[in-house]
């Protein structure tokens, strides 16, 4: 079973990892199926 620490390195890496392409414009999102399902993986970690 993996501890708190680690937990925690996956939820700041996945918001590091959102943060870097949320500079995007949304139609660029909307327009583009799996940068959406990268999205929700990521936001399903944290």
């Amino acid at each position: 079973m993996r501890d708190n620490s680690e937990k925690l390195r996956d939820i700041l890496e996945a918001i590091e990892r959102i943060d870097k392409y949320a500079v995007q414009d949304r139609e660029a999102f909307e327009d583009n199926e799996l940068i959406q399902n990268w999205f929700i993986q990521h936001l399903q970690i944290i």
